[in-house]
Order: structure tokens, then C-alpha cells, then sequence
């Protein structure tokens, strides 16, 4: 009796920890865009969350209305894509949040990161990407 109890509570503890591990592995992309309007990308799903006039620096602007879409895997590979892309690209990042940036977080394997965007062709492409996917 006390070794099927032993060998239940193993199986247990190695699904948590599993299943722990797999939320860890998972990617998270945060994207929030120069009107502070926040793009939250899964494997699965895309998160469009848009600023309100009273959160906007003007008063007046307003994101739109708040989405969810479902994204295959090819469109999260595209999204990787360009991403990485943004990531490595050095001459695009800047120090601080300053009007017209961006910024891109990068949850993956339990490590976050962090670039801050200049406007670049890459910047302009993920928008577009990202804005196509939420409005199909």
C-alpha cells in the first residue's frame, strides 16, 4: 500500500513539474506600439488591447476596441521571424522610451528581454503583420 502511494505522489509531483517546464518554454511576445496600443502574441492567439482616450497622452486618441484572434503556426513563425529580426537589430534600438518608440518583450524559456524600437522597415513590417492578423 505505502509503495502505491509512493509511486501516485511520483506521478504527480512529475506531471506539476512538467507540466511547470511546458509553461516555461512557451513564447510570449509583448508588443506595445508608439501610441501605447499592446499587441500580446501566443503560439495560438494574438491580444490586441488598444488604449482609451483618457490613458492617451493627448486625451483624445483612442486604440479602437480591444481583440482576440487565433493565429496558425505559420503566422507565429512570421511573427518570430520578424522579431528576432527586431531583436538583433542594433541600429534601430534605443536607450529610453521616447516619443515614436516602441517596445518588444520576449518571454521564452523562463528568460524575459526587453529592445525599445526606433521606427525601421522591420518595425513598420511587424505592425503591419500584426494589425493584418487582428483585423481579418
Amino acid at each position: 500500500m505505502r509503495t502505491l502511494f509512493f509511486i501516485g505522489f511520483y506521478l504527480y509531483v512529475f506531471a506539476v513539474l512538467n507540466s511547470c517546464a511546458s509553461l516555461n518554454s512557451e513564447m510570449i511576445l509583448v508588443y506595445t506600439d508608439q501610441n501605447n496600443n499592446r499587441y500580446t502574441i501566443t503560439a495560438n492567439e494574438i491580444e490586441y488591447k488598444a488604449i482609451q482616450p483618457e490613458e492617451s497622452s493627448s486625451g483624445i486618441y483612442s486604440g479602437g476596441t480591444d481583440k482576440i484572434a487565433p493565429i496558425s503556426s505559420g503566422d507565429f513563425k512570421k511573427i518570430n521571424s520578424i522579431s528576432e529580426l527586431l531583436f538583433k537589430e542594433k541600429s534601430s534600438h534605443a536607450i529610453r522610451r521616447e516619443m515614436m518608440t516602441s517596445v518588444l518583450k520576449r518571454n521564452y524559456h523562463g528568460k524575459s528581454e526587453q529592445v525599445i524600437l526606433y521606427t525601421s522597415e522591420n518595425r513598420t513590417a511587424f505592425e503591419i503583420l500584426l494589425k493584418d492578423l487582428t483585423t481579418n
